[in-house]
């Protein structure tokens, strides 16, 4: 089950695995607002599973991002599992950002805060990172407050980092991945990522165009559970359709 939730926690951080405004990020923080509603379906077996909805918008020199993944069919008897999920940052001129924690001031990125709120039959949990501290509350009960992990949040890295950026450490708040590239090509990339349970899989994105923005029209998760992600939408890139989870 555990496995179940990990390729769910993928949905949320890998259905907009590299989203990106165009042109990438420049000297000067982009002026230019660009905006996007993004639909998947996930399919593990070539059975469908889950959907996720994701809003991206970047606007003067701000990002923000907001969603929610659900699963579906067979597995939702089973979990009922939902999230919500939201981030929010700053894209400035290179050199502007001082060094802060979870910072990427390589790329001119500030995130400024990351949460979500996950339910199943039998818990509910809200995770929020915000200058620079990590507060969980499960099933209402609020935990110590500790120190934000390393790394960016998965919505930033994911979704503002250029798409095929090099090896990456991200985290969901309670739990990291290490991703290391294997391959890039022109609108595809590929990714090894291992967890904090040191599980190793294989992730790999193909890219289309979306308002203004460069977005995954599939995403596939390639481990113990293989499965991927597919842009609902049947025109995605010169007139391809996209059909199925194949």
């Amino acid at each position: 089950m555990r496995t179940m939730f990990l390729f769910f926690n993928l949905l949320w951080l890998a259905a907009g695995t590299l989203v990106q405004a165009e042109p990438p990020v420049a000297e000067n923080a982009p002026t230019q607002a660009a905006a996007v509603v993004l639909r998947y379906d996930a399919f593990v077996g070539g059975a469908k599973v889950g959907e996720a909805r994701v809003h991206v918008v970047i606007d003067d020199g701000i990002y923000q991002i907001q969603g929610s993944a659900r699963t579906l069919g067979l597995l939702d008897t089973f979990s009922d599992w939902r999230n919500r999920f939201s981030a929010r940052g700053e894209i400035k001129a290179r050199g502007e950002i001082r060094s802060a924690r979870g910072g990427a001031e390589n790329e001119g990125i500030q995130p400024l805060s990351f949460s979500y709120l996950e339910k199943d039959r039998d818990k509910r949990r809200e995770v929020l990172v915000q200058e620079g501290s990590l507060q969980v509350i499960k099933n209402g009960k609020i935990r110590p407050t500790l120190p934000a992990p390393a790394g960016l949040d998965v919505l930033t890295g994911l979704f503002v980092l250029p798409r095929c950026q090099g090896d990456q450490l991200l985290h969901t708040g309670r739990h990291h991945y290490r991703l290391t590239r294997l391959e890039s090509q022109p609108g595809r990339c590929r990714y090894v990522v291992i967890d904090d349970d040191n599980d190793r899989y294989e992730v790999s994105v193909a890219f289309t165009s979306r308002e203004g923005l460069v977005v995954p029209r599939r995403v596939v998760v390639d481990g113990v559970v293989t499965g991927s992600v597919v842009l609902r939408d049947p025109q995605v890139a010169l007139g391809e359709t996209i059909s199925g989870p194949g």
